[in-house]
């Protein structure tokens, strides 16, 4: 299934790079007023930097969930 790479990319992570930590960096700066986001993607105000593993617990579950359930 198409579904199942993604939940193990999400789930165990991938190692950021220059460019994206930047981007997750702009983001922060951008996303103040939406604390979700800056948390998801931000690690609350600090982003992953190059090398780090950058993992989406969250984007598991749902992605689980829809695996599980349907998109419906």
């Amino acid at each position: 299934k198409v579904i199942n790479p993604a939940i193990e990319l999400a789930q165990k992570g991938f190692p950021v790079n220059y460019y994206l930590s930047q981007a997750l960096g702009w983001l922060n700066a951008v996303a103040g007023e939406y604390p979700e986001t800056v948390r998801v993607f931000g690690h609350n105000g600090n982003p992953p930097k190059p090398g780090e593993i950058f993992k989406q617990p969250d984007l598991a579950r749902t992605l689980k969930r829809i695996r599980k359930y349907g998109p419906d």
